[in-house]
C-alpha cells in the first residue's frame, strides 16, 4: 500500500508546467477548495457496490459508500454531518488508486501504436457487413461475469443480429462451484441470499463471508446487527468457523476449528449426515469429535435459525451439502432465500473457456473480442491462451489497462 500510494503522488502530482486558465462558463457548483460529491457505482465480482465519490476540481480524491444503496447498509437518518455516507469495502476504497494507475489506456492503439478513431471505426463497418452475410461465423466475444442489465441486453441484441457468434464467460477467480453446486442440489441455477441478522447460529465453511464477495459489506453489517442485539437481549449469535486457512471471519469466530485441507470435505459430509441430511456416513476417526458434537446439538437447537455459508473456492459438492442442510434444518424462506439467477446466463449455455482455445488452435475463430479482461496473463497455463490467441486473425481488447493482452492486439 505504501508504495502505491507514492506511486499515485507520483503519477497524479507531476512537475510538469501547467497553464492554469479560468472557466468561460464558471460552474456554479465548482470552488476552489470545497469537494463535490458524485452518486456511482464501482463493478465487483460482477455486482455493482454504490458509493459516493469525493472530488477536488474534477479529480476524485475518496471513496465512500453511497447512504442510498442497500450495499451500503446503513440509514441515512444514521447519519451525522459531515460524514453523510455509508459502508464500503475495503475494494471501493482502494479504486481511487485506478485512476493514477500509468498502465491505464490513453488511445486506440493498433498492433501496439498510437491509433485513431476513424480507421478503427472503417475497419468495423467492413466487419458489420461481413458478418451480416454470415451469421456472425467465427466471431467470439470474451467477457467477465457481470450483473449489468443494460449491457447484457446489448449483447444479446449482437447474438440475435449474428446467430453463429459465440458469447463466453470467464472469470480468473469466479463462482463456478457455486453455481455447479446449486445445479446439484436443485436442478437448475440459483442465486442464495443470506439472512444473517435472522440467524441465532452461522456456520461458515472456509468462507470469510465478512470481508469478502460481493456482499460482504451487506453480510458484515446484518451479522454485526444481530450481535449487538444478542448482547443487550443477552442471547447473543454464535459464529463457528470451519477453515483451511486463517481468515478475518475466523479470527472473530466464537468456536474456529482449522483443517488440513484433505480433512475438509470429509467434515462437511460427517455434518451434513448428523444433521439429518439423507448420505451414506463417513469415517470420522481423524476429526474432532468434541467440536463435531457440539456444533451439531447447537444446531438442532436453532432449527430455523441457523444458517450455512460455504466459501466461493470450495467444491460444488461442499455447496451442494449446504443446500441441504439448509434445507433439512428449515433455515430456507428464513435466514436463506433463494431467487432466480441474475447473471446474463439462467442455463449456462456459455461455451467454456477450453473450447474457445481449441476454436482458435483449429483457426475457426477469425474475430476475438475481449471485453474487460486480460486473459493473456491470468488463464490457467495449461490452456497455453496466449499461443492459441497469436492465431486469431483480428483480436480486439476494450478495457482500462494496456494489458498483456492489449498489447497483442
Amino acid at each position: 500500500m505504501s508504495s502505491s500510494l507514492a506511486l499515485t503522488g507520483l503519477v497524479g502530482c507531476g512537475s510538469q508546467p501547467e497553464n492554469l486558465l479560468p472557466y468561460v462558463h464558471q460552474p456554479e457548483e465548482i470552488v476552489p477548495g470545497k469537494p463535490l460529491y458524485y452518486a456511482t457505482t464501482l463493478p465487483f465480482a460482477g455486482f455493482a457496490q454504490g458509493v459516493l465519490a469525493e472530488c477536488h476540481m474534477g479529480r476524485p480524491t475518496k471513496i465512500e459508500g453511497n447512504p442510498l444503496h442497500p450495499a451500503s447498509t446503513q440509514r441515512v437518518e444514521e447519519f451525522e454531518a459531515p460524514q453523510r455516507w455509508g459502508a464500503s469495502s475495503v475494494h471501493s476504497q482502494s479504486a481511487v488508486l485506478d485512476l493514477y494507475d500509468p498502465d491505464r489506456s490513453k488511445s486506440i492503439q493498433h498492433r501496439g501504436r498510437v491509433g485513431t478513431w476513424e480507421p478503427f471505426l472503417d475497419w468495423v463497418q467492413t466487419k458489420i457487413d461481413a458478418y451480416d452475410g454470415n451469421g456472425g461465423k467465427g466471431f467470439r466475444i470474451l467477457t467477465r461475469t457481470f450483473t449489468s442489465p443494460s449491457l447484457t441486453s446489448k449483447f444479446q441484441e449482437l447474438l440475435n443480429r449474428y446467430p453463429q457468434a459465440k458469447w463466453i464467460l470467464y472469470d480468473p477467480i469466479g463462482d463456478d462451484s457455486i453455481r455447479q453446486g446449486a445445479q446439484l442440489a436443485f436442478g437448475e441455477r440459483v442465486d442464495t441470499i443470506h439472512h444473517f441478522d435472522r440467524a441465532e447460529v452461522v456456520v461458515a465453511l472456509d468462507s470469510d463471508f465478512l470481508t469478502t464477495g460481493p456482499a460482504s459489506v451487506h453480510d458484515a453489517h446484518a451479522f454485526m446487527t444481530r450481535r449487538r442485539e444478542g448482547v443487550e437481549s443477552g442471547a447473543m449469535n454464535r459464529l463457528y468457523s470451519i477453515e483451511t486457512s486463517s481468515t478475518p471471519t475466523g479470527v472473530v469466530a466464537d468456536h474456529r476449528l482449522p483443517l488440513n485441507p484433505s480433512q475438509f470435505e470429509t467434515f462437511v459430509w460427517a455434518l451434513a449426515q448428523r444433521v439429518g441430511v439423507n448420505i451414506e456416513p463417513v469415517d470420522e476417526s481423524g476429526l474432532d469429535q468434541e467440536f463435531l458434537d457440539r456444533l451439531v446439538n447447537d444446531l438442532k437447537d436453532h432449527r430455523g435459525s441457523s444458517l450455512f455459508i460455504a466459501g466461493s473456492w470450495t467444491s460444488a459438492r461442499t455447496h451442494a451439502l449446504v443446500h441441504a442442510m439448509n434445507q433439512v434444518l428449515g433455515n430456507v424462506g428464513k435466514t436463506v432465500v433463494y431467487t432466480e439467477p441474475v447473471v446474463p446466463f439462467e442455463e449456462d449455455p456459455s461455451p467454456s473457456l477450453a473450447e474457445l482455445v481449441q476454436e482458435m488452435n483449429d483457426g475457426e475463430v477469425e474475430t476475438l473480442l475481449v471485453f474487460d479482461g486480460n486473459p493473456n496473463y491470468d488463464t490457467p497455463a495449461d490452456l497455453k491462451f496466449a499461443e492459441a490467441y497469436e492465431k486469431v486473425p483480428e483480436r480486439i481488447h476494450y478495457g482500462l489497462y494496456h494489458n498483456e493482452t492489449a498489447l497483442r492486439s
